[in-house]
């Protein structure tokens, strides 16, 4: 099964999912581009209220997960994401070299 990355512009995508510029806010935009900078160490695959899912380079630290996941996706609590420790990190189905982490929040 392939993972689906959550699209934060989806909404604003024509019928031919070209981006609709009329419709993307400056903050969208922003948060785009900075997952776009940083999508070699990370992605954000999943993002629930209280937890989300990453894909990250094998060899990036537990530290950076955190800080890339609370940069790229601003938990909006006062703590922010770390990793769940109750889980551990998995290898990602479609690239051996990189790890699937649940933080929570």
């Amino acid at each position: 099964m392939e993972a689906t990355v959550n699209d934060p512009l989806e909404g604003c995508r024509d019928a031919d999912g070209k981006l609709d510029l009329g419709k993307v806010t400056a903050r969208e935009y922003e948060l785009v581009n900075l997952a776009a900078r940083y999508a070699d160490e990370l992605v954000v695959l999943r993002n629930h209220l209280v937890h989300c899912q990453v894909c990250a380079r094998a060899d990036v630290t537990p530290e950076r997960i955190v800080e890339l996941t609370n940069h790229l996706n601003p938990a909006g609590t006062e703590n922010g994401w770390s990793i769940d420790e109750g889980t551990a990190a998995v290898v990602c189905a479609d690239d051996a070299n990189r790890m699937h982490w649940i933080l929570i929040c």
